[in-house]
């Protein structure tokens, strides 16, 4: 899904954009890159070890 970097916020996002980005992926959201950061962490963690 799409994730809402400081450059798209400012350069990219607009409603438009946004609305149609929503209406094609399955989370429906914009993403910040701080959920994406937290679950690379989380991957490499043991935690996530099967």
């Amino acid at each position: 899904g799409a994730i809402a970097t400081d450059r798209q916020q400012r350069d990219i996002l607009t409603p438009e954009y946004q609305a149609l980005i929503l209406d094609r992926q399955a989370i429906k959201r914009i993403l910040q890159p701080s959920e994406v950061a937290r679950l690379a962490l989380w991957l490499v963690a043991d935690d996530s070890a099967a």
